[in-house]
């Protein structure tokens, strides 16, 4: 089974979000620019939360409703999970690195605006 959705872009048309089941597997593919790259989109993400305000035609409403019916299933859920769990784990280390950056950025422009000490040859 194949079900196509047209989910909204950040511009005035959409893109093509497909949900195939396959031989007891899901493929979900998006035709925006990191889709074509098969990089995880806001698209495919906000379409496998449910978020039907990402619809581009809310006629569609029922099509997803019937895709998230089938993605309520246990390994999905799993591999799910497992994404969003390490993705906050790593936006946690972004966020400490950029405070480390900043911090470090400041003590050094702080120390080149002071002065330093430098041995007269």
């Amino acid at each position: 089974m194949k079900v196509i959705l047209k989910s909204k872009s950040s511009f005035s048309h959409y893109y093509n979000v497909t949900f195939d089941f396959y031989d007891g597997k899901i493929r979900i593919l998006c035709d925006c620019p990191h889709g074509d790259w098969k990089r995880v989109c806001k698209h495919r993400l906000a379409l496998i939360a449910g978020d039907k305000s990402m619809l581009y035609d809310r006629r569609e409403s029922d099509q997803l409703d019937a895709v998230l019916a089938r993605l309520k299933n246990p390994e999905f859920d799993l591999v799910l999970r497992a994404y969003y769990q390490k993705l906050a784990i790593l936006e946690k280390q972004k966020k400490t690195r950029d405070e480390g950056i900043k911090e470090l950025n400041y003590d050094f422009g702080f120390r080149l605006a002071e002065g330093i000490s430098i041995s007269q040859s």
